[in-house]
């Protein structure tokens, strides 16, 4: 069901909405774990044990992507459209995939020799986590106030514009790093998948603001 109150004070109630903020929990979590695993392979450790927690959790919020297109299937009110609210579904979920497969490179990294490298990519992935997290609250004010969603989307974009700049900033210390081709390619790999993540978060918010539109209109 979907619910209008007031003017100044719009919000969206809708039960597929309980699906995706669950869907952005888990992968809130999944971006935690990541930082985590980083921050272990730092430290000179194994990370393994978390990798396979992201690995799981990735599967969860598969399985919650699925529930909501079964649940698009029955069809939704206006204003909302099925096909939004499908490709916020996937935006979200991609975010999940792309963490997940940035800690798939993870694990076949033996250690991050170079200190600089390592202090960059933890900072793209401080950035990352914190992007997912805004995403989340974006998401949460849907069901409070429509206006505040566009505010909290916008942040999303700034936030992403950092990770923009993180990116480039780890890629050009990696590039001037003295490392074997393999580990390398793995790191770059691993970098990219993290800004992916992000680009994809912005992608989600992109679609939370027509959804606010078409609900304002």
């Amino acid at each position: 069901m979907v619910k209008i109150k007031g003017i100044i004070g719009k919000r969206i109630t809708l039960p597929i909405l309980n699906m995706l903020k669950e869907h952005l929990r888990v992968t809130c979590k999944v971006a935690e774990l990541f930082k985590k695993a980083i921050e272990t392979k730092i430290e000179g450790e194994n990370p393994e044990s978390i990798i396979r927690q992201i690995a799981k959790l990735e599967n969860k919020a598969d399985e919650i992507r699925r529930r909501i297109a079964s649940e698009l299937t029955r069809g939704v009110l206006p204003p909302l459209s099925g096909e939004d609210l499908i490709h916020l579904t996937r935006r979200v979920d991609q975010v999940t995939d792309w963490i997940n497969e940035a800690a798939r490179f993870l694990a076949l990294v033996e250690h991050i020799r170079c200190e600089e490298l390592a202090e960059k990519i933890l900072n793209l992935t401080s950035i990352m986590l914190e992007n997912v997290r805004a995403l989340d609250e974006a998401l949460e004010t849907l069901e409070k106030n429509i206006r505040d969603t566009v505010e909290k989307c916008n942040f999303v974009e700034r936030i992403e514009h950092e990770a923009d700049m993180a990116y480039m900033d780890a890629m050009k210390v990696l590039v001037k790093t003295r490392l074997e081709a393999g580990e390398m390619i793995v790191l770059e790999r691993m970098i990219v998948a993290i800004e992916n993540a992000c680009d994809s978060c912005e992608n989600a918010s992109d679609i939370l603001k027509v959804i606010v539109t078409r609900v304002e209109k």
